[in-house]
């Protein structure tokens, strides 16, 4: 192992699966005695599993933001890491190719994790990822895909599964408790039939699908709620008016699903989600192989559509 810390070069602290990934990544390394940092090279980007991240493991030492490129570069030059895991990061490929330019400092070893098989997930920009990059993990056995947009040998690539035990809930009685509670909450009636979802609010998550396809079995009489939970990222002008619109038309009067639709933002716990849920409802049109939070749902017993 490492005998010199090592370090995450994430985009965000966001709800998400690849953040979620992080966090498993850092829960396995934490007995082995290395010392870590997390920081996150997006402008502006969410912190919200902060806590999450400090949780996997005593030994995280620094979590947060960056400025920039250069402030990157200053860290790295100064904490003079074994080894940091990157995730599509332009800044932080620039910052670790800087490193050459400096006298005496060994440059770390640079893993990336790759999520997604999409053409987008293999761009290199001023080829970038091929020269930083010295080895990958896939989320997904997509070996093949990322030796020939890379042109490296396939013993630089492992593949993984994103499942992971802490996902499933520890105490099953208290997630149903603690969703009929928010159910409660919300005014939701006991017999009444919830959809969930808990998960970005993205443009390809299509939650503006959603949002008229639990209205239309409200309309033939259901006694149907919609329960969402996350915040607004990634979203293109489209998607944005689109989904501006699907909750316009739910909110409005007369319409069946007029206060049966129930944001309820970005929660640390979505576990109450998935206990007052009857179903959950995943509509993408561009996903990983296995989104976890179709782990998530199945593990607390709820089925998925």
């Amino acid at each position: 192992m490492p005998s010199r810390p090592i370090a995450w070069l994430h985009g965000n602290l966001g709800f998400g699966g690849g953040e979620k990934v992080l966090i498993e990544q850092i829960r396995a390394l934490a007995s082995r005695g290395v010392p870590m940092d997390v920081f996150t090279v997006a402008t502006g980007g969410p912190q919200d599993l902060v806590g999450a991240v400090r949780a996997a493991s005593p030994l995280v030492r620094d979590v947060g933001p960056v400025a920039g490129t250069s402030e990157l570069t200053r860290i790295l030059r100064r904490r003079r890491y074994e080894a940091v895991f990157t995730c599509w990061s332009l800044r932080a490929y620039r910052a670790v190719a800087r490193l050459r330019w400096t006298p005496w400092i060994a440059r770390p070893v640079v893993i990336e994790t790759a999520h997604e098989h999409y053409d987008y997930g293999f761009l290199d920009h001023r080829h970038r990822r091929r020269d930083q990059v010295d080895f990958w993990i896939g989320m997904h056995d997509f070996r093949d895909r990322i030796v020939r947009a890379f042109d490296i040998p396939s013993e630089r690539v492992a593949v993984t599964r994103p499942l992971f035990a802490s996902l499933l809930p520890t105490d099953p009685a208290g997630a149903r408790s603690a969703g009929l509670a928010l159910r409660h909450s919300l005014g939701i009636p006991e017999g009444a039939q919830v959809v969930g979802y808990a998960g970005r609010l993205s443009g390809n998550k299509g939650l503006h699908h959603v949002i008229p396809m639990v209205g239309r079995c409200a309309s033939r009489g259901l006694d149907v709620h919609l329960v969402i939970a996350g915040r607004r990222s990634l979203m293109t002008p489209e998607h944005d008016r689109a989904l501006d619109e699907a909750i316009a038309a739910a909110n409005a009067p007369g319409s069946p699903l007029s206060g049966r639709l129930h944001l309820v933002g970005a929660l640390e716990d979505v576990g109450p989600v998935y206990g007052a849920s009857d179903v959950v409802v995943l509509l993408s049109h561009v996903e990983g192989l296995l989104p976890l939070m179709l782990i998530e749902a199945m593990g607390r017993g709820v089925p998925v559509v």
